[in-house]
């Protein structure tokens, strides 16, 4: 692990990055992050056992903090090691599929600073192409267990200021070290997918609330090392996942009455699977949540 040059006028918030087969987007996320207005305090990428050369394109970087796992220890679990190796009070968690715009952490530094004092912020994401979609704008989550990226696909427009939404995507976020810490971090057992909605759930059960940085915005390739969302790797945890966040965290009295519509949106994303080939997939995940 080498140590950084710590530059003192972006000394409360550090920038954290989980790689894993990551080398075709790393660069990129590392060259924007170089280009940021305020600079952050230090820079760590954690490595869950990459081998397609990725250490070796921040093995002899000054302004990077490495640590390579010697096995892939999931999103989850690398994420929390990364947060605990920091020393700012806030903490950026990127995907190195992300391309921040130069003033993402100015401008999330400028509202974590702000009176609402949000326990985490979430990122204005846009997909690669043009015309230029939004990959979401903050996450949603329903009654039924169902969530998803508000805006997700839909053509990039004006975001309005201070919006509360359920969680940060776990792409682009930064959270507040001590309330992130103060519930546990990310669930290590989901691995990854669902982690960031579980995250968001236990943190405004203990009081939290997330907001939308509006001038906070990046480009998300997405699916840069699960093989994208359609593959059966992120099928099978992410249907998982969706039914252990509703399990471990929906209020008691609430998971009753809600029972009935939490079985209808599982039962609707079952139909979906099986109409587009991935039902196998999905029940294999539900047996696998059921013994979970």
């Amino acid at each position: 692990m080498t140590r950084s040059d710590h530059r003192p006028e972006a000394a409360r918030l550090s920038v954290c990055i989980v790689t894993h087969q990551s080398r075709p987007h790393l660069e990129a996320c590392l060259r924007a992050i170089a280009r940021q207005t305020i600079a952050p305090r230090e820079v760590v990428v954690v490595d869950n056992a990459s081998d397609d050369g990725t250490l070796d394109l921040v093995r002899d970087r000054g302004d990077v903090d490495v640590v390579a796992l010697p096995r892939n220890v999931g999103f989850a679990a690398a994420n929390n090691l990364a947060v605990r190796l920091t020393n700012a009070h806030l903490v950026g968690l990127l995907t190195p599929d992300v391309a921040l715009e130069p003033d993402w952490t100015a401008a999330m530094k400028h509202d974590a600073d702000r009176p609402q004092r949000a326990t985490s912020l979430a990122s204005v994401q846009v997909l690669p192409g043009d015309p230029p979609r939004f990959d979401g704008a903050g996450d949603a989550y329903h009654a039924s267990g169902i969530a998803w990226r508000q805006g997700q696909r839909t053509p990039v427009r004006p975001v309005p200021r201070d919006v509360e939404v359920f969680s940060a995507c776990g792409a682009a976020a930064v959270h507040r070290r001590e309330a992130f810490e103060s519930v546990g971090g990310f669930e290590e057992s989901f691995f990854c997918y669902f982690e960031d909605l579980d995250l968001g759930f236990r943190q405004r059960l203990a009081g939290g609330r997330c907001m939308l940085v509006a001038s906070a915005r990046c480009r998300h390739a997405g699916g840069g090392s699960s093989g994208g969302s359609r593959s059966s790797f992120a099928t099978r945890l992410g249907h998982r996942n969706m039914v252990w966040c509703f399990a471990r965290n929906m209020p008691g009295l609430l998971a009753v009455p809600l029972l009935m519509p939490f079985l209808a949106g599982q039962l609707t994303c079952l139909l979906h699977g099986l109409a587009t080939g991935r039902g196998r997939t999905m029940l294999a995940a539900e047996d696998g949540a059921g013994r979970g």
